[in-house]
């Protein structure tokens, strides 16, 4: 019995100290949107009828600053910055010179084929991801590439779209020893253009209300 006892009181000990320390408040909207604040993390719900083409119905995951009792800032965990920092030029040479550098894509997405576009000062050129091999001139000093899916389908009832319509990068300069250019895009996976990026983007919280580009969300208590 002793044991019983002890055994409650060590669980319930638990459960007080796991609701002492994780606050979270939820908030749904007309449309079934829910935002769900955990802490100093906020969740973004949008429900997906088409959850076979949508990863998941969590489509933004973003960092909360309390500015005031009711005003909070909220930029995404993963940014645009960060997917800079994340792609991996590597160039490689070998003794066969030709007068063109070839650039090959490695991108993890493969629900269906992207729209991929390189551009430079005398070339502007798309491909499909199915075929994502260029072949660009060595008098190029530069290039860029934008990558982008083919089709776009609504999170929202509605019929709104959160995620990115494409995804640019900044120019890569060009070695004129190297025969071929190879770029690893991890971080293009399945959900990426799904998404929804934010940038210190600001909600108003009054009383149970919860105000978020233009929408009211209300507490659910």
């Amino acid at each position: 019995m002793k044991y019983t006892v002890l055994l409650f009181l060590l669980c319930f000990s638990q459960m007080a100290y796991s609701q002492s320390t994780c606050q979270e408040e939820c908030y749904t909207s007309d449309d079934m949107e829910k935002i769900i604040i955990k802490n100093d993390t906020l969740y973004l719900v949008v429900y997906q009828p088409h959850l076979i083409l949508f990863w998941n119905d969590t489509i933004a995951v973003c960092k909360v600053e309390r500015l005031a009792e009711s005003l909070l800032r909220v930029s995404s965990l993963y940014t645009t910055d960060d997917m800079e920092k994340d792609v991996i030029v590597d160039f490689n040479y070998e003794s066969n010179k030709s007068d063109s550098i070839q650039i090959k894509f490695d991108i993890p997405f493969d629900l269906y084929d992207l729209d991929i576009a390189v551009y430079g000062e005398g070339i502007k050129e798309c491909k499909r991801k199915s075929n994502n091999i260029f072949l660009i001139s060595r008098k190029e000093r530069f290039f860029n590439f934008c990558i982008a899916p083919k089709d776009y389908l609504p999170h929202s009832i509605e019929g709104s779209f959160y995620g990115l319509l494409y995804y640019m990068s900044s120019g890569i300069d060009l070695k004129e020893d190297a025969d071929s250019v190879y770029i690893t895009i991890p971080f293009i996976n399945n959900a990426f253009f799904q998404r929804y990026y934010i940038k210190e983007d600001y909600i108003y919280i009054e009383g149970d209300m919860l105000h978020w580009k233009g929408k009211v969300y209300n507490k659910v208590v």
